[in-house]
């Protein structure tokens, strides 16, 4: 069993966290499991150039793996804390048949509270 998830969001909003809480809660099943071979549990991040409020993409690898980085089109599912970041970051990693988990509340990176640039309707 392989599982490839993608936390997606802007900085502030516990995206990070909550790559690290899902991958303590499968090294944790994974341990409770009497006899069980185990598996690898990997957890990369990727940031924008903000540090609050830019994009950030935290990737967490279940399973025979053993790079941190869910590849293009390899996404089994997309969390997403931030709608727009959920679509940038779905469009190039979800795989055909993926499932995506979005909240529709948008949180404004720090470009857009200050002018320089438009959120998408």
């Amino acid at each position: 069993m392989n599982i490839n998830l993608i936390v997606a969001g802007v900085g502030g909003q516990g995206s990070i966290l909550a790559s690290h809480i899902i991958a303590e809660a499968a090294i944790l099943a994974d341990s409770a499991q009497k006899g069980s071979a185990g598996f690898n549990v990997r957890v990369g991040e990727t940031f924008g150039a903000a540090m609050r409020g830019g994009a950030v993409a935290s990737h967490v690898r279940i399973g025979d793996v053993h790079g941190p980085l869910v590849g293009r089109g390899q996404a089994d599912m997309i969390l997403a804390l931030e709608p727009l970041e959920g679509l940038r970051i779905g469009v190039e990693y979800a795989k055909k048949g993926g499932v995506a988990i979005l909240n529709t509340d948008p949180f404004h990176p720090v470009d857009v509270k200050i002018g320089a640039a438009r959120y998408p309707s």
